[in-house]
Parts: C-alpha cells; structure tokens; sequence
C-alpha cells in the first residue's frame, strides 16, 4: 500500500466490493414479493420462461467484425500498376481559368509604387482641412446670449413686402372641415327625456329558463330501460382488465 503514489487507506477503503446483506437472495422475480424467500428456493420457472430467457442467436450467413481493423495488404496488391485512368483520377481539379486566388493578409507593395509620386491634386486633397476662428470673446463663458449679434443693422431695419406677409399667415382649414369629436360624447336633453318603445323594453328583459320546453329523454329513464338487460357480450366487455401477474411457479417433484 505504501509503495503505490498517490493512494491512501480511505481510497483503498472506498474501493473495496459494498457487501452483500444478509438473508439476501439473487434473481427474485419482484422486489415487491410478499412470499417466503425460503420458499422461492425449491420452485423453478416454466418451460416458456426457459425458452424465452434463452439469448438469440446469430443469422447463419452473420460475419462477426473482423479481428483487427487493420486491413492485410495482398503482395499482388502491392505490385500492383495504376492505370491511365486511375491516374486522371487521382490528379488534383484544376481551378477555372477566371478564377483569383484570395489575397493575401498583408498587401505585396510593388516597387513602382513606392518609387511612385503624387500628383498636384493628391498633395492638396491630402492637405488638413481649416475651420475658421470662433468668435467668441476672452470675458464670456461661452453663453451666446453675451456674444455680440452678427445681424447687420440694414438687416434689422428691413420691412418685408406684402408677399411675405401673405405666405406668414397660417393655413385656415376647409369650410365643411369637422373637428375632431370629444373624448366624452356630450348627451342631448332629448336623448335623456326619450322613452323605450314596448318592443325595446320587451327585448331589455332577462330571459327566463321555465319558459324553455321540458325534455324528458334527458332527465328521466323510461320504464322499458329500467328493466333491460345487458346481453352476455356487454357483460364481457363490462369487466376490467386484469392486471399483470406474475408467471407460474412449478412446484419440483419431490
């Protein structure tokens, strides 16, 4: 025990056969079984259980797997010559000729590229864009409200022409345009003060169940089913099924 690394008595301990019980009998038939144990032992099964316990067998033309998954190479199979073909065959597809290859990771730069120069256009394109200085002053926190008007003074003392008046003014709607109803719907006084005709209140009435027609083929059984009698296939067919039993037991001749 000392010699073998890594294990320790509780592992040896753990590893050891759980044992067996005892009064403990193998192949009893149910684990609910109420019968004497001691009993059990001199009964043996039927003949069908024996003939049904015994395992199938195999077809006559089955072929078991083969010994070893290695398959024997013949020497004539080795010698062996390929033919034409079995050469054609066994040669790579070729790609179609309008077919690109996919392009590298990394882009190849081509020597005339680097020695290549940029033209006037690519220089000014490639120059930084400029903006314009804001203007804002040094004393102000960035409110607009105290940055001086960039408005001209004719700006503000220009009178807008009668055509400009005229399109400021706002889209009256259609003559016949409805506005949009309420969300509570207003009442007339005539629809309070409005009386039911009689066919309405007629109507408004809950229906009532003892005016309905009685039907006695639902509610009581008549005379003549009273006394029949149920033929001996409905008393057949009336039994439950029984359950599964257990087998036999063949009492050995003594």
């Amino acid at each position: 025990m000392a010699g073998l690394r890594g294990w320790t008595e509780r592992t040896f301990e753990l590893a050891k056969p759980k044992p067996v019980p005892a009064g403990f009998y193998e192949d009893l038939r149910s684990v609910y079984s109420r019968t004497n144990k001691a009993i059990l032992l001199d009964y043996e099964t039927t003949v069908r259980l024996q003939e049904l316990s015994q395992p199938k067998k195999h077809h006559p033309g089955h072929e078991f797997d083969k010994k070893s998954p290695i398959t024997v190479v013949s020497e004539a199979a080795k010698r062996a010559v390929a033919t034409p073909r079995v050469e054609a065959l066994s040669a790579p597809k070729g790609f179609h000729r309008d077919y690109e290859c996919m392009r590298p990771v990394e882009t190849i730069i081509t020597p005339q590229a680097l020695k290549g120069s940029a033209s006037h256009r690519v220089l000014q394109l490639s120059k930084p864009k400029t903006s314009h200085a804001l203007n804002v002053e040094d004393t102000t926190l960035w409110d607009f409200s105290e940055w001086s008007s960039g408005v001209t003074d004719a700006a503000k003392n220009a009178v807008v022409s009668s055509r400009v008046e005229q399109l400021a003014q706002e889209k009256r709607p259609h003559p016949s345009y409805l506005g949009p109803k309420s969300a509570y719907p207003v009442i007339t006084p005539q629809v309070l003060n409005a009386n039911a005709n009689k066919r309405v209140q007629e109507l408004a009435q809950p229906k009532d169940r003892k005016e309905l027609p009685s039907n006695d083929h639902f509610e009581k059984p008549s005379a003549g089913a009273k006394m029949a009698q149920a033929t001996d296939r409905l008393s057949d067919l009336a039994q439950p099924i029984p359950r599964k039993v257990r087998a036999k037991i063949i009492k050995k001749n003594s």
